[in-house]
């Protein structure tokens, strides 16, 4: 599976106390800001594997072609109206899906949005468990699923 993880940095398994943490995949391409390094786990401060990178956070301009990735992923990090705009416009279409994991409430909304105006609508939320491999791996407790409708789905189905 072809994922663009946008502002990832690759796959990070750390045990703090006795739970294991895992985030990211080990063959994602990671978008992320030139010169960021890994930010937690056995390997911080070291290289992001498979880097993509962006010059800014808040207006991004990913160096990739429209709809090329066909499943993309954001881990717990801020959304910015910008990001949302290039996820949107990167993503495979019609069959291209986003999910993110554990996103705050305020940024969710405003990817929402954006993602509407390109014709992608929540799916659901999930528990990452239930969904395929290697999305199912991540440790985080929900995920949103958006995809492409032919119509909005006012209230979709919500799982969790």
């Amino acid at each position: 599976m072809k994922i663009l993880d946008v502002w990832g940095e690759g796959r990070i398994v750390d045990k703090i106390s006795d739970t294991v943490f895992i985030t990211g995949f080990t063959d994602a391409d990671n978008i992320n800001k030139d010169g960021q390094k890994i930010s937690n786990g056995p390997d911080t401060g070291k290289e992001i594997p498979r880097l993509i990178p962006v010059n800014d956070y808040d207006y991004p301009i990913f160096p990739l072609a429209e709809d090329l990735y066909p499943c993309e992923t954001l881990m717990g990090a801020p959304i910015t109206v910008g990001a949302a705009q290039e996820m949107c416009r990167v993503l495979s279409a019609p069959a291209g899906k986003v999910y993110l994991y554990d996103p705050a409430e305020p940024f969710r909304k405003a990817f929402e949005t954006t993602a509407r105006g390109h014709g992608l609508f929540l799916e659901g939320r999930y528990s990452p468990e239930t969904l395929p491999s290697p999305l199912n791996e991540i440790t985080m407790h929900a995920v949103y699923v958006y995809g492409q409708a032919t119509e909005p789905r006012p209230n979709p189905n919500i799982e969790l």
